[in-house]
């Protein structure tokens, strides 16, 4: 018995999500970076994208706090595109009330 091994992985902690039917209804949120400083100063992209057409939005900034998050998000797409039904993010503190 000492020798035998685990041969399946033990069940984790992952959430189930159904695809979304409609356009904008599920996105994905991440910064990227940092790169090299553009000349405008901007060190990080915050890219959105969406799951079911896969349409992607990006943004570069200065920097990759909430503040700047949010408002890029309000901004530039909830009051063009409406509202999303469910962000996702991965589990980075940037985007979380501290």
């Amino acid at each position: 018995m000492e020798f035998n091994i685990q041969r399946s992985k033990t069940p984790g902690h992952l959430k189930l999500f159904y695809p979304p039917t409609d356009v904008f209804q599920m996105l994905h949120i991440d910064f990227w970076g940092p790169i090299r400083p553009l000349a405008q100063g901007n060190r990080y992209v915050l890219v959105l994208m969406d799951n079911l057409s896969k349409c992607v939005i990006g943004k570069a900034m200065p920097n990759n706090t909430a503040k700047a998050a949010v408002g890029f998000i309000v901004n530039k797409f909830i009051m063009i595109h409406g509202a999303s039904e469910r962000l996702i993010m991965n589990k980075a503190n940037i985007l979380t009330i501290r």
